[in-house]
């Protein structure tokens, strides 16, 4: 049997979320031994979005923020500023990039 595991059950066990704690890891075991379980790549960014969860940011902004603190990046390149104002690595327009990629040569 070959079953997609949703993200709220990794969630339950990692977060250790009851009532569905149990039932949650019991799924988890039986991917283990008896069927083949399978997560969708997705899930990985839904996890990620929902364990570093922040209203500062949408959905999308947050997972470039966290990946762009996580690489320890100079900058974000981006046509919406706007939408990293409270980020703690600097976001800068295209043209902003180029001039700073040029001014540095």
């Amino acid at each position: 049997m070959k079953v997609l595991i949703d993200t709220n059950i990794l969630l339950d066990v990692i977060l250790l979320r009851e009532p569905h704690f149990e039932l949650s890891k019991r799924v988890l075991q039986c991917c283990q031994s008896i069927v083949d379980g399978y997560i969708a790549v997705h899930t990985f960014s839904n996890m990620f979005y929902v364990l570093h969860e922040t209203e500062d940011f949408s959905i999308e902004d947050s997972m470039q923020h966290q990946s762009s603190i996580a690489c320890k990046l100079d900058y974000i390149v981006t046509r919406n500023v706007d939408d990293f104002e409270k980020a703690t690595v600097p976001a800068v327009t295209p043209e902003e990039f180029l001039k700073l990629v040029h001014a540095e040569k």
